[in-house]
């Protein structure tokens, strides 16, 4: 694999020098006519109000919930090269092109009837720093990436309540160098850029889980003209998001990890270095005052796909609408496994939100299951009888001449 790179840097350069030394007007002008560029960015923050930073997990209300927000991503190393080419171990004496980039996004995600999740996302280059290689530069000011409009579908179960769920989703990018071609290589698509998903997320106690395969269709594009196709072109991929978390009721908490994998379909690329991409997040979230979500999460990146950074930190803050609470206990009609019946907080879903287990006398045990229901089993609980307390026969008292009555 090291030595079919080496042979591919070694013709690219080839091509390179025998091009500037013909000079000729034609051959420049050709190679300028190709040179599309594609937005290298690969952090798609979830749409607000989801419980991961990318991963999707869906979330639906019947009352057409609504939630927007602001996503600040710090990415480093996302486009480097090296002459070599990439290897199993990275790239060989690479040199940074984007070594910083900031990125912030502004989502708002709404459901519709319980079913339905439409959602728009707009990046912004907010900063870039880094070396000008060939035809790429960092960026200087604030620019404006491809927008991002999308729509899940649920297909079976709830995300929230049951312990396992189904989605589709569909996700579109307008490329805005179809608009203006004075925008940076590196910041937008020429093309429509689509990702098609299947989605399963459920909740199993204290543990909520999210999981997507997808395809992302977009055109065969190449990053300049003189730089190294392998590490340095896009297409067509297949990405796997898998996400977990714990859940603290009380802290309005959740803590967990993500992993995202892409690389190519196409049989040429599939699983090389150049065209691979993996990275590991660890997130947290905490829910303020049952509206405002604020989630951090910090990762790493490995390979060398365009785009993928040798670490990651992502901030979030969104704003949730306040969905109903019919019954006014403090729990969400969402999430509410009993929305009529004012109840509790429980870790256990098919309980959130219900009343207390009948025990009218206090002792822990279910009236259901207590044999003495109205009598607390006390200090010295009976055995033999759940519920009940170890009852003792009265003391015998004698009766005259010292005989004990009989019965007594």
């Amino acid at each position: 694999m090291t030595t079919r790179y080496k042979m591919l840097a070694a013709a690219a350069r080839a091509l390179t020098l025998s091009l500037s030394l013909t000079g000729g007007a034609g051959l420049c002008s050709s190679a300028a006519a190709q040179t599309r560029g594609f937005q290298i960015n690969r952090f798609d923050p979830a749409p607000s109000g989801s419980l991961f930073a990318r991963v999707p997990s869906p979330y639906y209300s019947s009352e057409q919930s609504l939630a927007a927000g602001f996503t600040l991503g710090y990415a480093h190393n996302i486009l480097q090269y090296a002459e070599s080419g990439p290897t199993l171990n990275g790239l060989q004496n690479p040199h940074p092109i984007i070594e910083h980039q900031l990125m912030g996004y502004l989502d708002v995600a709404g459901s519709i009837r319980d079913r339905v999740l439409l959602g728009a996302m707009l990046p912004l280059i907010l900063l870039e720093r880094g070396r000008a290689t060939f035809d790429v530069a960092p960026i200087a000011g604030v620019t404006v990436s491809d927008p991002r409009l999308s729509a899940h579908v649920r297909i079976y179960g709830q995300p929230h309540k049951s312990p396992w769920s189904a989605h589709a989703g569909l996700e579109v990018w307008l490329p805005l160098r179809a608009l203006s071609n004075g925008l940076p290589l590196h910041t937008s698509d020429q093309g429509v850029r689509l990702r098609l998903s299947a989605i399963a997320s459920g909740v199993s106690r204290s543990i909520r889980y999210a999981g997507y395969l997808a395809v992302q269709i977009r055109s065969d594009e190449q990053l300049g003209d003189r730089l190294d196709p392998v590490g340095a072109s896009t297409g067509t991929d297949i990405e796997l998001g898998l996400a977990a978390a714990y859940h603290l009721p009380a802290l309005r908490l959740t803590l967990g990890p993500e992993l995202l994998f892409s690389t190519s379909v196409l049989p040429s690329r599939v699983f090389t270095v150049g065209a691979t991409s993996l990275e590991i997040l660890a997130g947290a979230q905490h829910t303020l005052a049952r509206r405002i979500k604020i989630g951090l999460a910090v990762g790493l990146g490995f390979l060398s796909d365009p785009g993928t950074p040798d670490a990651r930190a992502v901030l979030r803050i969104a704003y949730v609408a306040q969905t109903r609470d019919r019954d006014q206990d403090g729990v969400l009609d969402e999430e509410d496994a009993c929305p009529d019946q004012k109840g509790f907080r429980s870790d256990v879903p098919s309980n959130n939100g219900c009343p207390a287990i009948p025990d009218r006398d206090c002792d822990g045990i279910e009236d259901r299951e207590d044999e003495c229901p109205d009598v607390p089993e006390g200090r010295r609980p009976d055995p033999a009888h759940l519920g009940c307390p170890l009852r003792t026969r009265p003391a015998r008292i004698p009766g005259p001449g010292g005989v004990t009555p009989p019965g007594v």
